[in-house]
């Protein structure tokens, strides 16, 4: 054998691995047979941690993990702590958890609530935006819920290209002079919209938007209330079927199939199924 590959062979005897060597806070326990041998180590924490003995050899890997947690700037999010409005709820898909005081869920990752860039769901920015006068005056009231339905409202209603024109403008229903061209007087008369699901409706769906006939009305209420809805008159009293097929216990997918074969809705109503 050369002098070149006996010192090679010595240098390979001198750095293998054997059970009982230590590492940092690591030490070796056994090799784990693999398609790419790595070690089992103990660590001084009480854990353990499978990895290649040439990572914990170079210095790159020097415990289980609880070094670099210890030395983390800021430490991991536990469930029930408090950061600011915000209680960890835990842990989920992409993020984690957290019920606001306000009564909210929101989702965020870890680090900007731990480096208390987020201390809310958004409600005291929007509480703060308030109390320095910014939040309806900044520009106008422009990204608010109450200026888009202001938006929207005008433009189905004098818009010929808008894809609701055809149910809006088109059948006559206009504007209110003093809502055309303010939207504060449209703030000032409707006040802001209640928290959910609420939308803009009309009472009265064959008239137009003005202040006694419009209303602040959850979405699945204002459905009922649509041109396109059908309606039967029960006891002399027009209603949405599904309403009606609520109130003879038949479901309306039901109801709705026999109108569409002929049927005439009290029949459709009131005949038991098979």
């Amino acid at each position: 054998m050369g002098p070149v590959m006996a010192e090679s062979s010595a240098i390979k005897k001198r750095t293998l691995m054997k059970a009982g060597d230590k590492y940092g806070r690591l030490t070796s326990i056994k090799r784990v047979e693999g398609k790419r041998p790595k070690w089992l180590f103990s660590c001084e924490c009480g854990g353990e941690t499978v990895t290649f003995a040439s990572c914990v050899k170079s210095g790159n890997t020097k415990s289980c993990g609880c070094l670099s947690r210890e030395n983390r700037k800021y430490p991991i999010l536990e469930k029930d702590e408090r950061v600011g409005r915000l209680v960890v709820v835990g842990q989920i898909s992409g993020g984690w958890l957290f019920k606001c005081d306000c009564g909210s869920d929101f989702i965020s990752t870890s680090s900007p609530v731990r480096m208390g860039m987020t201390v809310s769901c958004g409600c005291f920015a929007r509480e703060k935006a308030v109390l320095l006068g910014r939040s309806k005056r900044k520009h106008n009231g422009k990204g608010t819920p109450e200026y888009e339905c202001w938006k929207h409202m005008k433009r189905r209603c004098t818009k010929p290209n808008d894809s609701r024109y055809h149910r809006y403008g088109a059948r006559g229903i206009t504007v209110c002079e003093q809502w055309t061209d303010s939207f504060p007087k449209f703030l000032e008369d409707m006040g802001p919209r209640p928290k959910g699901s609420y939308s803009l409706e009309r009472i009265n769906n064959d008239l137009g938007y003005y202040p006694e006939n419009c209303e602040w009305k959850l979405r699945a209420e204002q459905v009922k209330n649509r041109e396109i809805t059908l309606r039967v008159e029960i006891d002399g009293k027009l209603m949405p079927l599904t309403d009606a097929s609520r109130k003879f216990g038949i479901k309306y997918t039901t109801v709705y199939g026999r109108i569409q074969r002929g049927w005439d809705y009290m029949r459709a109503l009131t005949e038991p199924l098979r």
